[in-house]
């Protein structure tokens, strides 16, 4: 073989080797781990979803609790959760290193009462209600909508706090009459108490008062996972599969409670009855900004630690 003949067989093979170890490497990218950590509730169902109707290789756990996943974050374990809005805030506050990609979740916050006296904000005059643990988002929402609407709490009501199950626990056995509480609390206290109904939306009537809409809860990633550029196209495939799982889910609330009661355990009449008014709609965190911001203001503005402080800057958002 001559010696031209041997460097042209050289450089062929090299480029051969270089194709096959690059196309190792994309195969590496593409079918790599994503792992993702959710509240078993059903507003995770989108993405039990997409572990049986998506090519994306997603590894799922559950969080009981929000200190397990925030620990997660810190620790970088995770590459991405569905966490309150206001817990990424303060995480980024902390310094930890995540990015806001959307929100999926627009306020589960709802006033039941099982007084036929109450259909509107006066009528709580002078009522008794049961309301969650004083300075967290539930609470500072309700306060902020009721003095909107002439009710001062301090005055004017005759207020018991507690933690949500307890209070839904309350009014399942007529120990209390109006309480506010969320999501599936509110179906749970619906289902076993027949007295019991909605009679405010806070969601609704947050928008009346901002004309904003209320971004409770969102799809948040871990700095480590987002800023890698071979990560951006599977971000970004996630980001397209998890709205359509978004919308299957609203369309499809039985099939959907077959899928909460699969993976998570959850009573399918809870989820096919929760799922409406669970608000689910995702969209991207830099479209949404002024909700965001809206919202982290009056929570500042009563409680910074809700968000740890202050307002994330530009950072705080994903890019894609």
């Amino acid at each position: 073989m001559s010696k031209n003949k041997l460097i042209n067989l050289t450089i062929i093979l090299i480029l051969i080797f270089s194709i096959f170890i690059s196309v190792q490497k994309t195969e590496a990218v593409e079918n790599s781990e994503i792992k993702i950590s959710v509240s078993p509730s059903p507003s995770s169902i989108p993405v039990y979803y997409l572990l049986e109707n998506s090519d994306l290789n997603l590894k799922v756990d559950i969080h009981k609790n929000r200190n397990i996943v925030i620990s997660k974050f810190m620790k970088n374990n995770i590459d991405m959760a569905l966490l309150s809005t206001n817990e990424a805030a303060k995480l980024y506050n902390k310094n930890v290193d995540v990015k806001l990609a959307g929100v999926h979740t627009w306020g589960i916050f709802y006033l039941l009462t099982t007084d036929d006296e109450i259909s509107t904000w006066k009528d709580l005059k002078n009522k008794n209600i049961s309301l969650p643990s004083k300075g967290g988002p539930m609470d500072i929402v309700f306060n902020y909508l009721a003095e909107k609407n002439g009710i001062n709490l301090s005055s004017d009501l005759k207020v018991r706090r507690g933690k949500v199950r307890e209070l839904s626990q309350l009014m399942i056995n007529d120990m209390a009459e109006t309480a506010v509480l969320r999501e599936t609390f509110a179906t749970q206290v619906i289902m076993n108490n027949s007295e019991a109904d909605i009679i405010l939306n806070l969601q609704k009537e947050w928008k009346k008062e901002t004309g904003l809409d209320l971004p409770q809860s969102s799809l948040v990633l871990h700095g480590s996972f987002a800023n890698k550029e071979i990560n951006k196209e599977k971000i970004k495939q996630f980001n397209e599969e998890y709205k359509k799982a978004v919308e299957w889910v609203k369309k499809n609330p039985q099939k959907a409670a077959d899928v909460a009661e699969k993976y998570m355990n959850i009573n399918k009449k809870v989820s096919k009855l929760s799922t409406p008014r669970l608000n689910l709609n995702y969209k991207k965190a830099l479209n949404v900004k002024n909700e965001i911001e809206n919202y982290f203001k009056i929570l500042k503005n009563t409680n910074p630690k809700t968000i740890g402080g202050e307002i994330p800057d530009e950072k705080f958002y994903f890019q894609y």
